[in-house]
């Protein structure tokens, strides 16, 4: 039986709305409220509270903290974080390097401004949550079933009709189309006689859970990743009490007041093994020193595992390693690869890089002062010290042995000097550009000599030779050289001077060349040859000679210097305080002439002096003078006594782990599923609340008003409302 048939009403303009009682009409805006953009209210006798806690859980505040977050994010990932601090120096220079480090722009995820806004902006979310969450359960759970006929009518989305069926026919037939369309609904007996019925139905009002699972969830997010960071390691320092170690100790010596819990909740470490070596302990960097951090397990380096590509760059590294339970000394063999880490007991064990692990060197030491050109040898281990009592009481350190050095020698910018005033310095750069020729440049020796006073100056010696031309690209037709290095300081680039390999790959010729430019009786009998064989090519007189001798001794004299200063450095600076400016450039060019001439000579004599034959004045032996040149003139800048080379090396690897305990990435994973499932109920479930009014015309009839509304009103909503209508009654 069809009871629901629907007939024509007139319009709700013709209702006397006079007769509508004010506490029946509810506005729409109540009936489907939206999370307030205000704050918690306090009412105490505290002004200031009750603005900060307002501000707090204001959803305005929560927003400006979110725009700081993605800000700070931005940053984050435009500039590369937790590098070496030379690659700063280097792309922003120390000026700025030094303000951006101070403001934490290099590790923004640990900086404590950022700390502080995940904070704040966790607290703003709880807030916010407590706020809103009581209001919307109680919305969720009310039917909202205290409006009349007249406050049904009040909806703009509403609905009239008489149905030829008594009240609880038309009540059943009501229910079963509620139950059809999946609402939930609340039925009540309304009139002084009992002749009117209010149904109120709702569905989709679970939606509210998409708020609160989405805030939920973005709290929780912030909170796992406030355990990951360096937080939790601050606290425990501070609350611990610990000192961080900022020289170089074995970490058995290392006092308890520097040495984390083992139950530490939360860290993250790195830790060097060389192979056959073993460990129970990681370091954690922690202000400006480092913290000793116990492992719940040994590992050992069984064997590290490294495949190169053609060009020289890793392709791939592993390491074997073996697992030791400190706690039932079980053990367990494991392969970890980049992106395949161990996890075990909580911790994770990332394959970082690699390193040396203690590589044993056989090297030569070439003096670069005096006269003489006795070489020494010295054996020493990468990361021990030998103290050289007999050379200036200095200390050499072995940083570091890499037998595969791949640099890239495209668009090589050389900071070469083009004027008298310059110096006449022909130094390199950095030996690797920016863009992408990589070349296999052999092996390189890192080392420091330190002096008694304990300042440092670091050397990178490569100990191949290599064919690079003055542009910086690699040229066959160029001479030979070995690149060294020097810097002053970590934060500093190296910068580089070229030293003339000889036909052996060695620096032996260029160290015998050197001695001789250093010795006067050499330098006064290799004037003489100058001066003869320039006299007898072009006819001079014997005091035209004598003259010339004089220059070249002056010239070769100048060049030679002191232990301070020399080579071009030296001559450039005769220039300026003796010859007028206009003269500098001619002179210049003169002394540079008859240096280069009688440099020649000085060369031959060193060769006869060591019962080697006289040279050919080739292009080539031409080519090997000039480069040898400027590498003694360079020379002056290395501001050490020797250089060493390599002889002989017995390399030994060592892999580098990062070891995390990240208890909050669960959490993160929690949060970001809340998040979705949120975000989720928030834009699918759709809220409709339906409100049905029956009255008793007579026994066979019925009246029925009734009202849809919703918070969003879209292609759902009206599908909804018309066919509510097809069911209950034309709009009125």
């Amino acid at each position: 039986m069809n009871i629901l048939t629907t007939i024509t009403v007139p319009p709700i303009s013709n209702l006397n709305k006079d007769n509508i009682c004010h506490n029946e009409i509810i506005n729409e805006a109540e009936l489907t409220p939206s999370p307030s953009t205000l704050g918690l209210r306090l009412k105490t006798n505290k002004n200031s509270l009750n603005e900060a806690i307002e501000l707090l859980s204001s959803m305005r505040f929560s927003i400006a903290l979110l725009m700081l977050v993605a800000s700070a994010s931005v940053i984050g990932t435009v500039i590369e974080q937790n590098k070496p601090w030379v690659n700063y120096v280097n792309q922003f220079g120390v000026f700025w390097a030094e303000i951006l480090q101070n403001l934490g722009v290099f590790s923004v995820y640990n900086a404590w401004w950022f700390l502080l806004i995940m904070a704040f902006l966790v607290v703003s979310l709880v807030l916010c949550l407590l706020r809103n969450v009581p209001s919307m359960l109680r919305e969720m759970h009310s039917f909202k079933t205290r409006m009349g006929r007249a406050g049904v009518l009040a909806h703009p989305h509403r609905g009239k009709s008489i149905q030829p069926a008594n009240l609880l026919d038309t009540h059943n037939a009501v229910i079963a189309h509620l139950k059809q369309a999946g609402y939930r609904f609340n039925s009540q007996l309304r009139g002084d006689i009992l002749n009117e019925q209010m149904i109120a139905a709702k569905k989709g009002t679970t939606n509210r859970w998409g708020y609160i699972l989405a805030h939920s969830g973005m709290v929780i997010v912030l909170v796992g990743g406030l355990l990951d960071s360096e937080l939790p390691l601050r606290l425990v320092g501070l609350l611990g009490g610990a000192v961080p170690v900022q020289d170089n100790q074995l970490i058995s010596q290392v006092q308890s007041a520097s040495r984390l819990p083992l139950n530490n909740p939360s860290y993250r470490a790195n830790v060097l093994i060389p192979e056959g070596a073993t460990t129970r302990n990681a370091v954690v960097n922690y202000q400006d020193g480092v913290l000793v951090q116990p492992l719940p397990f040994e590992l050992t380096l069984k064997k590290f595992n490294v495949e190169y590509y053609s060009t020289g760059m890793p392709k791939l590294f592993t390491s074997d390693v073996i697992v030791r339970d400190l706690d039932t000394r079980e053990s367990f063999e494991k392969k970890i690869i980049v992106n395949e880490p161990l996890n075990y007991k909580g911790v994770t064990v990332y394959q970082s890089s690699f390193d040396d692990g203690g590589s044993t060197l056989q090297l030569k030491g070439y003096p670069l002062t005096g006269q003489k050109n006795d070489t020494f040898a010295l054996k020493g281990t990468v990361g021990n010290n030998i103290l050289l009592a007999n050379r200036a009481a200095l200390t050499v350190e072995f940083s570091a042995y890499r037998p595969i050095n791949v640099e890239d020698f495209s668009n090589t910018v050389l900071t070469k000097s083009s004027t008298v005033s310059d110096n006449l310095n022909t130094v390199l750069g950095v030996p690797a550009p920016r863009n992408k020729q990589l070349r296999n440049v052999g092996p390189s020796v890192v080392y420091k000599l330190r002096d008694n006073t304990g300042q440092a100056k670091e050397y990178h010696a490569y100990q191949l030779p290599i064919k690079l031309g003055d542009d910086g690209q690699i040229d066959e037709l160029a001479q030979s050289i070995l690149l060294l290095g020097m810097r002053n300081t970590p934060s500093e680039a190296f910068k580089f001077i070229r030293l003339p390999a000889d036909d052996n790959g060695t620096v032996l010729e260029y160290m015998r060349l050197r001695a001789a430019l250093a010795n006067p009786v050499i330098q006064q009998r290799a004037a003489a040859a100058f001066a003869l064989k320039s006299a007898a090519g072009e006819g001079r007189s014997l005091e035209s000679r004598q003259q010339l001798q004089m220059s070249a001794e002056k010239a070769l004299s100048l060049f030679a210097g002191t232990a301070q200063s020399g080579g071009f450095t030296a001559i450039a600076a005769f220039i300026d305080k003796n010859v007028p400016k206009v003269q500098a450039e001619t002179m210049a060019m003169v002394i540079l002439r008859v240096l280069s001439g009688v440099a020649w000579d000085v060369w031959q004599q060193a060769r006869v002096e060591a019962g080697l034959p006289i040279l050919n004045n080739t292009e080539a032996n031409q080519m090997f003078l000039q480069t040898a040149l400027t590498a003694y003139s360079d020379s002056f800048l290395l501001n050490a006594p020797f250089i060493l080379q390599l002889e002989e090396a017995q390399h030994k690897q060592a892999s580098v782990f990062q070891v995390t305990k990240s208890p909050g990435k669960a959490v993160v994973y929690l949060g970001a599923l809340l998040l979705v499932v949120g975000i989720f109920a928030m834009f699918y479930i759709r809220e409709c609340r339906l409100w049905v009014w029956l009255k008793i015309i007579d026994k066979n009839n019925t009246d029925v008003v009734w009202a849809l509304s919703a918070p969003k009103r879209g292609l759902a909503f009206k599908s909804e409302y018309a066919h509510w209508q097809r069911i209950l009654g034309n709009k009125v």
